[in-house]
């Protein structure tokens, strides 16, 4: 059934998406909303371009790097490249979801892993076809801002590329937001089930890895560190980055209103 506020909110994101310099793939609307709406004004048939496939295949191509034992639940991408809005000279965002209580020991196994195809975040400077892995969350830290236009654009542009089926848990888990947005997900309850042992080593090997920050000058932000630690999440990005393309978006949306 096609409803006013449904196609209200599809509208939004639409000029959110505007708002970022790209259209909004007809695929993705019927995917999330149903065929009643592969009509709306603005949507289009979309096509990667070949620079954003190549993008893609080189995580594929790592994924073996990636894993490590059963620690590993699910690889997306994310970022410019899964939004649309990438350029051939820019890094690949990864999203990492981890068993609970192993994200800073998982961390410096990939960095080791990876080797030269990881990189460390220096916001700003591009890093051609680098895998960057300033996302890396525990299954317990998978629920996200329940209003957030943002991190809705982030699930729903998510490209998947290990273990496809957790994905749909991925959005079940954050049925609110979804709901907000008149999409429909089966709910799904966060596993907040831990291991002390594992909770023991990884606070081990976090207060490692930040002292070698500190050593190497990276000036890591400690409290933000620490709260997301709470959260079950390591993020490098800057924090104010969600902030501003937000309020990017109602400045927008208040224009169109006028």
């Amino acid at each position: 059934m096609v409803t006013f506020k449904t196609k209200q909110k599809i509208s939004q994101l639409v000029l959110f998406r505007k708002n970022m310099g790209v259209k909004t793939p007809k695929e993705k609307v019927v995917f999330f909303w149903g065929k009643n709406f592969k009509n709306i004004q603005a949507i289009e048939n979309f096509k990667r371009e070949k620079f954003v496939e190549k993008k893609i295949n080189i995580v594929r191509e790592n994924i073996n790097s990636i894993l490590f034992l059963d620690w590993v639940k699910f690889v997306g991408i994310t970022g410019s490249v899964a939004a649309g809005t990438a350029k051939e000279k820019d890094d690949i965002d990864v999203f990492i979801v981890v068993k609970n209580n192993r994200m800073w020991l998982y961390r410096a196994i990939l960095t080791t892993r990876l080797g030269k195809e990881s990189l460390r975040r220096v916001w700003g400077k591009p890093f051609k076809n680098k895998i960057d892995t300033n996302f890396i969350c525990e299954e317990r830290g998978l629920w996200f801002n329940a209003e957030s236009i943002f991190v809705l654009h982030e699930l729903l542009f998510m490209i998947p590329v290990y273990n496809e089926d957790y994905y749909e848990k991925i959005l079940g888990v954050n049925h609110k937001l979804l709901e907000n947005f008149c999409i429909e997900r089966k709910k799904v309850e966060v596993n907040k089930k831990g291991n002390l042992f594992f909770k023991i080593l990884d606070k081990f090997a976090f207060a490692l890895q930040y002292t070698y920050m500190l050593v190497k000058n990276h000036k890591p932000d400690y409290k933000r560190l620490k709260r997301n630690n709470k959260k079950g999440r390591i993020a490098f990005f800057p924090e104010n980055f969600r902030k501003e393309r937000e309020e990017e978006y109602r400045k927008l949306e208040k224009s169109n209103q006028a």
